[in-house]
């Protein structure tokens, strides 16, 4: 499991799981169906990417976003954005659309 803090960390997790899979970042956009310049900046930690797409884009990468508490730290609570790879349990079927 990976902890998320910043838009570059989802990024490169983004980035690393693409070339994990052997995709292109143009076969990437296709499946997702946005510009392969999306994937671009979704990939350099753009932080203005809209949510829908980046949540399709991590299910066609056979990864999932989870948002739970952390433990306080200096006395406040924190969220961390916390990617992992699907599991069958969820009974959610992948599809591509290409």
């Amino acid at each position: 499991m990976t902890i998320l803090t910043t838009s570059a960390d989802l990024g490169r997790t983004i980035r690393d799981r693409r070339l994990e899979l052997g995709y292109t970042q143009q076969q990437l956009a296709e499946r997702v169906g946005v510009a392969r310049q999306w994937i671009v900046k979704v990939e350099k930690g753009k932080s203005r990417a809209e949510i829908e797409p980046l949540l399709h884009t991590l299910f066609q990468l056979d990864l999932e976003l989870r948002v739970d508490q952390a433990a306080p730290a200096d006395g406040q609570g924190e969220r961390k954005i916390l990617a992992r790879n699907f599991t069958d349990q969820r009974g959610l079927e992948k599809h591509s659309s290409v």
